[in-house]
């Protein structure tokens, strides 16, 4: 399964869903950047800096900064492209 549409439309970004820097979210797109739908929550605590990629079996790996006690760690998190675009035979609505 390649990780965008036909015509390379589906955008995708992670932050922090709230002021205090908690709730890393990833967050898609498929209309070129007008609205943004929440995908999976990647961190329910605090989260700094994070970078997204495409892995070779066209999952989404997100690598963060998570829970700042006392130091912020380093995970990754791989991320069903399936699960995402609802392919995978799960309906699903996004808020």
């Amino acid at each position: 399964m390649k990780p965008y549409g036909a015509n390379g439309s589906i955008l995708r970004h992670t932050l922090p869903a709230d002021a205090k820097r908690r709730h890393l979210t990833l967050f898609f797109n498929r209309n070129h950047g007008h609205s943004w739908q929440k995908a999976i929550e990647i961190c329910r605590g605090e989260a700094a800096y994070s970078a997204l990629t495409i892995l070779p079996n066209g999952n989404i790996g997100v690598l963060s900064e998570e829970d700042d006690q006392p130091a912020y760690d380093l995970w990754f998190t791989e991320v069903s492209i399936r699960y995402l675009l609802g392919s995978d035979g799960v309906e699903r609505e996004w808020q």
